[in-house]
Formats: structure tokens, C-alpha cells, sequence
């Protein structure tokens, strides 16, 4: 005989958050009709599924979803059996870290997956429709089997303490054209797609190391060179090289200081923040910033007086610096509100703050003006 289905299983609240959406948290397991009757059932019909659990998870949705969330909290081994059209849902916790097998959606898929512990991915494949989240208070590695890849139209990465995303051997493989990452500890990220847009956040102060390689749209392949002495470097993150000519927007955010190489996008847009330090140059006169459009913030200084300390670039729209929460953009773009149109020429506002040293060169080769 099969056992009745339950509503409201013991020690889990489920709440309709809408029509479409369930949203279950249990410190014991959400459990279905296939265990035994002495134990309670999840059966549900909703689009959305928003799941916490200590423990298992046995869970038969019937429709597609469209967005799934799973934060796995306990630290012990359980089984995550969830149920739904189109999907194939192959994860389990084997008692010290998430194993991320297989997860697939045909029709596309959010996908949330979040754990106390570190999680091994495998093969996640939500369409190029479907996005996906993956955050640890550990590290997140990918298989040492580069075929088994992320699949999505973007990708959210987050680690927290000093964990990982991804190492050499086990680099994150992923196919998706836009990439967020928060990062604790090293990166490592191989990418068989071309990254469009790539969002770094370094948090913390430890010491930590970059590999993310990508295809450029002319058949080379993306340069990222990176890393991060941790809190006995005064240099903070430095970007030593970075050059997808043919496009990147590229956003790099860090707790400390960025000192700042060659980084070359093409007409995309870079933008550099500094929360907690200083933007800084390399000492390389000959490195430079070469993009369309141009966002520098610091907590304290941008750029520094003396040979090949200044923050060098090249740019062929628009120039925006944002100094401790005082921000100025060039003249001539506060005063129509536009793009700075190739050919002309300007004075850069003057800036209300300690420091800022910055050499101009507009892409037609023209000097800019400087003012301080």
C-alpha cells in the first residue's frame, strides 16, 4: 500500500512563496512516497524549488522547473533524490564534500547549489538558457576530465574563507560566455567558450594564484596573468597581463590593492576598484590600459608620482574616476553627458583628493591634456 502524501512534513516549514513557487527548509529529511511509510513524503507541482536541508532530500516535482535551489547545510553524508520533467539531478553529499555528478536540464534551468562543505563538480548542462550559482564555504574544484563542463548562459562562482575555486588539474570547466567570480583563494578556470564578460571580486588578504584561460574570437586563445602575494604584499592583486584584443568587459574588484599591468580589450570596457587600497602602476612606463571605456575607484590613491607609476591607458570613448566616493569625469562628458567622440580633445576635471597621477594618450594618438 502506498503511504499518504503529506503536506507539511515533521520538523520542515513549506511555504507558497507564489502560484509557482515552493520554498521547503528541514533540519530533518524531505522525504517522498518512494521510502517507507513510517516516514513522512514531499510530492509537489511548482516551477520553482527552493530547497535547505540538513540531511536527505527525496522530492518528486511534477513540472519543469524553471529555477532550482538546493543549499545543502549539513556536514554528514545524504542523498539528494529530486524528481522533475526534463531534469536529471545527480548530486549526493559524501560525507565531507557536495559531489556534483551530473545535473541536466533540456528545456533550461537556474540552478542554485550552495553547501557548508566543498563541492566537486561535474557535468552541469542547463542550456544555453539556463544559469548557474555555485557557492561553498570551502573550495569548488571541476574534474580532472576537461569534457565534463558547466554549461550555461552565465555562471556565478563563490567561495568563502580561504577557499579555491578550481586548482591546476582540477580547473573549473565551463562553457559560458559570461563569468562572476568571488574568490577567497586561487582560480582556475578553462573555458571552451569565449568569455564575453568576466566580474572578479578577491576578497579576504591571503595569498592566492589565477589561471583562466578562454578562446578569443580569432582562434587564439585569452591571457590572464595574476595573482596576489596575500598581506605581506603591499602590491595587493596585480594584474600583470590581460589581453583579449578582440573584446572582454572585464571588472576586477579586491579588498586591497590592485597594481596594474597591460591590460588590452579591445573596444570593451574595463572597469578597476579598489575597496580597501590603492590603484597602483607596475613601474612599467610601457604598460598601459587599452579599452573603449575606463572606470577607476580606490579607497586611497590612484596611480603614484615617478617613472611608470602612473595608471597608463588608452581609450577610445569614455574616461570615469570615482576617488573615495567623489567621482569626476572628464570635462567635456560632464558637460553634454555623453561619450567622449574620437578626435576630441580635453582637460580632465580636477580631482578633490590626496593623489591622482594618470597619463592620457587618446586612441587616435593625440596627448590628452592633464590636469591635477
Amino acid at each position: 500500500m502506498r503511504p499518504a502524501r503529506i503536506s507539511r512534513p515533521v520538523n520542515a516549514a513549506i511555504s507558497a512563496r507564489k502560484p509557482t513557487s515552493t520554498t521547503i527548509a528541514a533540519s530533518q529529511p524531505i522525504e517522498t512516497e518512494s521510502v517507507p511509510a513510517s516516514r513522512p513524503a514531499i510530492h509537489t507541482t511548482t516551477g520553482e524549488l527552493y530547497l535547505t536541508a540538513g540531511s536527505h532530500v527525496y522530492l518528486d516535482n511534477d513540472r519543469d522547473l524553471a529555477s532550482l535551489s538546493l543549499y545543502a547545510t549539513g556536514s554528514s553524508a545524504a542523498t539528494y533524490q529530486i524528481l522533475s520533467n526534463e531534469l536529471l539531478f545527480d548530486v549526493a553529499h559524501n560525507g565531507s564534500r557536495l559531489q556534483v555528478n551530473e545535473v541536466r536540464d533540456n528545456t533550461g534551468l537556474n540552478l542554485m547549489l550552495s553547501s557548508n562543505v566543498g563541492q566537486d563538480i561535474g557535468v552541469i548542462d542547463n542550456t544555453q538558457s539556463g544559469t548557474v550559482r555555485l557557492s561553498s564555504n570551502n573550495s569548488i574544484l571541476g574534474s580532472a576530465d576537461d569534457s565534463q563542463r558547466v554549461t550555461a548562459a552565465q555562471v556565478w562562482l563563490t567561495t568563502q574563507g580561504s577557499g579555491a575555486i578550481g586548482a591546476v588539474g582540477r580547473e573549473i570547466n565551463l562553457s559560458a560566455p559570461l563569468v562572476n567570480i568571488q574568490n577567497a583563494g586561487d582560480v582556475y578556470i578553462d573555458s571552451d567558450r569565449h568569455i564575453d564578460a568576466l566580474t572578479l571580486y578577491s576578497t579576504g588578504n591571503g595569498a592566492r594564484s589565477y589561471g583562466i584561460t578562454s578562446p578569443t574570437r580569432d582562434g587564439g586563445n585569452i591571457v590572464f596573468q595574476a595573482a596576489d602575494g596575500g598581506s605581506g604584499s603591499s602590491a595587493g592583486l596585480v594584474l600583470t597581463k590581460v589581453e583579449d584584443s578582440g573584446g572582454l568587459n572585464l571588472s576586477v574588484t579586491s579588498d586591497r590593492s590592485i597594481t596594474v599591468g597591460a591590460v588590452n580589450v579591445g573596444y570593451d570596457n574595463v572597469v578597476l576598484n579598489s575597496r580597501g587600497g590603492s590603484l597602483l602602476g607596475d613601474g612599467d612606463a610601457n604598460t598601459k590600459i587599452d579599452a573603449a571605456s575606463l572606470t577607476l575607484t580606490a579607497a586611497n590613491a590612484i596611480g603614484a608620482a615617478g617613472a611608470g607609476n602612473a595608471i597608463d591607458f588608452q581609450i577610445a570613448a569614455l574616461l570615469k574616476i570615482l576617488h573615495s566616493g567623489l567621482r569626476a569625469f572628464a570635462k567635456h562628458a560632464v558637460r553634454r553627458s555623453a561619450q567622449v567622440a574620437q578626435g576630441d580633445q580635453f582637460a580632465l576635471k580636477r580631482l578633490d583628493c590626496s593623489t591622482f597621477v594618470a597619463n592620457f594618450q587618446h586612441s587616435d594618438g593625440r596627448g590628452w591634456r592633464r590636469s591635477r
